[in-house]
């Protein structure tokens, strides 16, 4: 870091320092980036609308992004937009707690075999001291006492591409809050 500080090429400043508006725009670049607005998919209004539903956090530009970028049956990148807006609304409040629900009920949906499996292995994350390969949690898996226990884990990973980072190889949840949160769904909530 202090060679960073010393670079006479870089400047550095306190997030607080950086103009809102600046924020902004990196946001909707991060967006358009992202989605690769083309055809008729999304408008730079759509992005716009993003951008300004972010409030300024990067984390829920991302965290939209791949949810309006995962695959859901036959659904055009405007229809998961929309499916977007009209679950999280275009209210600011509680943003992140709005999407990590958004994202959960669209990957477990309404079958209790998928919500019993994602308790389990989300219990199996959260009571790991550090994080574990896939692989790792795939072998402690196989050694469960209840067959219907035992199967792999990616069945339930890969539906929580976007809340979870390090896929590979390693497991680890993208942030506390996010971690608290999970916790608080799969221990005492039926999801």
């Amino acid at each position: 870091m202090t060679k960073i500080r010393s670079s006479s090429h870089i400047k550095s400043k306190s997030m607080g320092e950086i103009p809102f508006e600046d924020t902004q725009h990196d946001i909707q670049l991060y967006i358009s980036s992202e989605l690769e607005v083309s055809g008729d998919d999304l408008s730079g209004e759509d992005i716009g609308c993003l951008a300004g539903m972010s409030d300024g956090l990067f984390e829920w530009a991302r965290l939209a992004c791949a949810y309006i970028k995962s695959p859901k049956g036959a659904d055009t990148l405007a229809e998961r937009y929309g499916d977007l807006l009209s679950v999280t609304g275009r209210s600011c409040e509680g943003l992140l707690d709005k999407m990590y629900h958004t994202i959960l009920e669209d990957a477990l949906e309404d079958k209790p075999r998928t919500r019993s499996r994602f308790r389990s292995v989300m219990r199996q994350i959260l009571a790991m001291k550090e994080p574990l390969c896939m692989d790792s949690l795939a072998a402690m898996r196989l050694k469960f006492p209840r067959e219907e226990d035992r199967y792999d884990v990616k069945l339930v990973l890969r539906l929580m591409g976007a809340l979870l980072s390090g896929i590979h190889p390693e497991v680890d949840i993208l942030l506390l809050m996010l971690r608290i949160f999970i916790w608080i769904l799969a221990v005492h909530l039926s999801v």
